[in-house]
């Protein structure tokens, strides 16, 4: 039995994928100038990520008034594997400068 998502999972996945490595990107930038300060810039950026999720899925996403336990699994299993993909390669980083 296959449930419908009120999303598409590809769009979820390729905001992370993007949205991570733009992270990286920053932080890159900003370990590079002002050292003292990547872990704020990385934590800001996860804010931002964040609203920029919540601006670009509200119409699929949000707009619902309770998600089916299968969107929930879908909409959070990504979120946690690129965001501890991000702190992995961001703690690298950071103890590499």
């Amino acid at each position: 039995m296959s449930t419908a998502l009120s999303f598409k999972l590809w769009q979820v996945y390729l905001f992370h994928i993007i949205a991570a490595f733009l992270v990286y990107l920053c932080v890159e930038i900003t370990a590079e100038k002002l050292p003292n300060q990547a872990g704020y810039a990385y934590l800001m950026l996860m804010f931002f990520k964040i609203g920029a999720f919540v601006l670009i899925f509200q119409e699929s996403v949000f707009a619902k008034e309770h998600l089916l336990k299968v969107e929930s699994v879908a909409l959070v299993v990504p979120l946690f594997l690129f965001l501890i993909i991000e702190a992995i390669a961001v703690a690298r980083l950071l103890n590499s400068k």
